[in-house]
């Protein structure tokens, strides 16, 4: 499994857990502010083998106020 994410402003934090096992646990995205695209060589949060069960992936804004895009790819690969 590997999750690359990107925000368009900061303060958006980041919670991914599989199976029960959290593997993020309210980490701060990167963010391009106006510019700037996802690029999965770039901007990947985790890179981790897990056996599988139930995905919870939630954003988080700390900011406040402000309406936020997140560009996510998450990507499961064969082992």
């Amino acid at each position: 499994l590997t999750l690359a994410a990107l925000s368009d402003v900061s303060g958006v934090n980041c919670t991914l857990s599989i199976g029960g096992v959290t593997l993020i646990n309210d980490l701060p995205l990167p963010w391009f502010a106006a510019t700037g695209s996802l690029d999965l060589s770039a901007h990947v949060v985790v890179s981790q083998q897990v056996l599988g069960g139930k995905i919870e992936l939630y954003f988080r804004e700390t900011a406040g106020g402000a309406t936020s895009t997140v560009d996510y790819s998450l990507m499961f690969e064969p082992q």
